[in-house]
């Protein structure tokens, strides 16, 4: 399937897919009620104040291996990163046909040869339940009814995905019932940019198509595309990919009034490419390393530099700061002065204050050295953290 931006319907309609597939390495379907509810929100608020297409980001996938012959399957497509996004839609699309009395047309575009075009395989019982309760719902019966179906088994209750699924298309159904949301419009005008990381060529195209178009890639996309297309495996890549979507998904939970988590994430590769230049003994005057803090994002002509050997700012790498910074939050409730906490957690969305005015340069003298510190230790006493920040307060 070509790289570029694609409706819902678009995409899934295409006439080179059969099916997008959640396989075995994949994680479950997670979000929680909130992630689902907020993510409705937004997409209504767009419809509402703007009534134009809504770009919920970017799809990686590549394309399946057949497993009997070890060549391409026809239409089949491995996805690595975007799966709870694509999952919820695909359970909005099942919920707004049955309101709009649709499933006619959910039926005819969403299924092919009478099996759905996602599809989980997780484990087989998450496969299996996707199929019968899809049509238990497109049959007209209430959701509240499912522990009572006979094919409804009882390992399916103990099946991750499964509860998610029953439980945020209870949170999907409410929410439709309340707030005004086509069919057309999710199936049309919500999009987002594919991107297939089997072919290397593909990155440069893409962002020639979007500037052809007048649109702009965020740098952690542009950093994720480039990294995910380096690894020499599938197992890799799908890897890595959960580990980004993870990554994208603590931004996107902090993102404040953010539409989306680009700037939390580009503004934490920010601080992980000042961290590393600074240690990289590479003469940068006071003018360079401002310029790398205060600039809203990565510039595009320092990609090559994040990425190259010298400055070994890899997956793992970026992996490590990702822990270290989940460590900072643990203390965002403990004091460093009065009136601040040791973390401020407007800083994962590139603000400082309710006002979304920008991190301040005296947050980034405090942010910066318990970055490192914590990265480069295991262990630490909190206690000892605090004194160090101490030391950086203004």
């Amino acid at each position: 399937m070509d790289h570029g931006l694609y409706s819902l319907k678009k995409f899934l309609t295409d006439s080179n897919f059969h099916q997008i597939i959640i396989p075995e390495i994949q994680r479950d379907y997670v979000w929680k009620p909130d992630n689902v509810t907020r993510f409705l929100k937004s997409i209504v608020d767009n419809y509402k104040e703007k009534g134009n297409n809504y770009q919920i980001g970017f799809i990686y996938a590549y394309p399946a291996d057949d497993p009997a012959d070890g060549e391409k399957s026809d239409g089949n497509y491995i996805l690595i990163d975007g799966q709870q996004r694509m999952t919820t839609l695909f359970l909005v699309l099942l919920a707004l046909s049955v309101k709009e009395n649709r499933q006619d047309n959910f039926i005819r575009d969403y299924f092919k040869s009478n099996i759905l075009k996602l599809d989980y395989k997780v484990r087989e019982s998450s496969h299996e339940f996707l199929q019968k309760f899809v049509r238990h719902i497109l049959d007209g019966n209430p959701i509240e009814k499912i522990d009572d179906e006979y094919w409804n088994f009882a390992e399916y209750q103990n099946d991750v995905t499964v509860r998610h699924i029953i439980k945020n298309y209870e949170v999907i159904w409410e929410f439709i019932k309340t707030y005004e949301l086509p069919f057309d419009y999710v199936e049309n005008h919500i999009e987002f940019w594919y991107y297939d990381t089997s072919k290397s060529d593909q990155g440069e195209e893409l962002y020639l198509y979007m500037n052809s178009r007048g649109e702009t890639v965020s740098s952690n996309e542009s950093i994720k595309a480039n990294l995910l297309r380096k690894l020499n495996t599938d197992d890799e890549k799908r890897g890595w990919g959960l580990q980004w979507e993870d990554w994208q998904n603590l931004f996107w939970k902090h993102r404040q009034g953010n539409l989306n988590a680009d700037k939390g994430m580009d503004e934490f590769l920010k601080w992980i490419k000042f961290i590393e230049l600074i240690k990289s003994n590479e003469e940068k005057s006071v003018e360079d390393l401002e310029k790398i803090i205060r600039g809203k994002e990565i510039e595009k002509k320092d990609l090559g530099e994040l990425l190259s050997d010298k400055n070994e700012l890899l997956l793992d790498k970026i992996r490590k700061y990702y822990i270290a910074l989940n460590k900072l939050i643990d203390l965002k409730d403990e004091p460093i002065s009065k009136n601040e906490s040791i973390f401020n957690m407007r800083w994962l969305a590139g603000y400082y204050d309710a006002d979304n005015n920008a991190i301040r340069g005296i947050d980034y003298i405090r942010l910066i050295p318990m970055l490192m510190y914590v990265k480069e230790r295991d262990k630490f006493d909190p206690i000892e953290l605090k004194r160090f920040a101490r030391f950086f307060l203004i």
